[in-house]
């Protein structure tokens, strides 16, 4: 009967390790629509149980954000980066402003060439 007890203890304690109030958090604010669907994909790469306040895990979570604004064309986005508690229970909360979309050439190029059309049927 004693070993019984001592698996349901150490089952409950695994279960309280286990429960989703021990667990990291992390949140992407500031973005809206494509963006922030692109982004929380990009992030869900990242399994929950590598979230730390570590700057190496900083560092991954911004690369991540950085390389799904790039996707839709946003080059220079900033953050504002926070961390709330210790250990495996912390919060991390993450601002993100997109920045401007950056226009390619060829885009600005087509642009000209459709005023230049529309100048010329307006002229007949």
């Amino acid at each position: 009967m004693n070993k019984v007890y001592q698996w349901l203890g150490i089952a409950s304690f695994a279960l309280v390790l286990s429960s989703p109030a021990m667990a990291a958090s992390l949140k992407v604010k500031g973005l809206k629509s494509s963006l922030e669907d692109n982004v929380d994909a990009y992030l869900s790469a990242i399994s929950k149980n590598d979230y730390s306040d570590t700057l190496r895990f900083q560092e991954q979570v911004k690369s991540e954000i950085s390389q799904a604004l790039q996707a839709l064309g946003y080059y220079q986005p900033s953050y504002d980066y926070h961390v709330k508690g210790s250990g495996k229970k912390i919060a991390i909360t993450v601002t993100v402003d997109a920045g401007l979309v950056r226009i390619s050439a060829r885009v600005i190029l087509l642009l000209l060439e459709m005023r230049k059309m529309i100048l010329l049927l307006s002229l007949y």
